[in-house]
């Protein structure tokens, strides 16, 4: 692989990895990715469980930040637990990595689903639960208690997001 920040990242992460070893597959893949970042172009790639895919285009999307306080990459992923793993695993390693010469700050956001919405909270306290809820296994009463137990919980919690539909 070309060196370059890209690579330098890669490189820094495996090697401070117990274990970690060089995968030429990784290599390749971040080079394409740092190649498509640079020159705008798009990339599909396909490769088996265990290339380090993950790695391989995190330290290309972090190169090409360049740095900036304000500047900005999003990953999609389609299940939550790569998003978990990303945030556990392969952001706090590559984030390590560039320590030295830049903070790096990361968020993982699952979607609107997975969020309170104090508007539909606050009908569903005073319309009822029955028609907004699955009841469960302890019926209407349980969902009752759910329902005023997320209640108290929005009243106290400290974060507060809105997001426009």
């Amino acid at each position: 692989m070309t060196a370059g920040p890209a690579a330098d990242i890669l490189a820094a992460v495996v090697a401070a990895k117990p274990g970690g070893e060089t995968r030429p597959g990784q290599e390749a893949m971040c080079a394409a990715v740092d190649a498509a970042l640079a020159s705008g172009e798009h990339l599909l790639v396909e490769a088996p469980t265990g290339v380090g895919k993950s790695l391989a285009y995190l330290a290309p999307a972090v190169a090409h930040t360049g740095g900036g306080g304000d500047a900005r990459v999003v990953v999609v992923t389609a299940t939550k637990a790569l998003q978990e793993q990303l945030i556990r695993d392969d952001l706090p390693s590559v984030a390590a990595a560039v320590s030295a010469g830049r903070p790096l700050r990361f968020a993982m956001l699952k979607g609107r689903s997975n969020y309170l919405c104090r508007a539909k909270l606050d009908v569903t306290m005073v319309v009822g639960v029955e028609a907004r809820l699955d009841f469960g296994d302890d019926g209407v009463s349980g969902a009752l208690e759910a329902v005023q137990r997320l209640g108290e919980w929005a009243e106290k919690t400290e974060t507060e997001e809105y997001l426009s539909e």
